[in-house]
């Protein structure tokens, strides 16, 4: 057989900690994602005035019931409260006749 091979072995150069660059730097500023929705302008709503009636301006559907649909020209029904016809109004799905 003969004389084993001499092993070689490799050592990686010692490299001060001062010279490795820190990845995570802890006292940096963490940056908050922004939010995907945006925000419409915001337009002054009218709030409902009692005793006026309001006509429907443009097609949707009843927010609970979704077989339920109201066309332009339509009256808006009494049994709407006064809270939705503001957001109805604020929306522009209806106007005042």
């Amino acid at each position: 057989m003969g004389r084993p091979k001499k092993v070689i072995e490799t050592v990686a150069p010692v490299v001060p900690e001062a010279a490795v660059p820190d990845v995570e730097q802890k006292d940096a500023p963490v940056e908050q994602p922004k939010d995907p929705i945006v925000e419409q302008p915001s337009t002054p709503a009218k709030e409902p005035a009692k005793g006026k009636s309001y006509v429907i301006a443009n097609p949707f559907v009843d927010k609970d019931n979704f077989s339920k649909s109201y066309n332009p020209g339509d009256d808006v029904p009494a049994s709407f409260d006064k809270e939705r016809i503001e957001n109805l109004l604020k929306l522009g799905l209806i106007k005042e006749k």
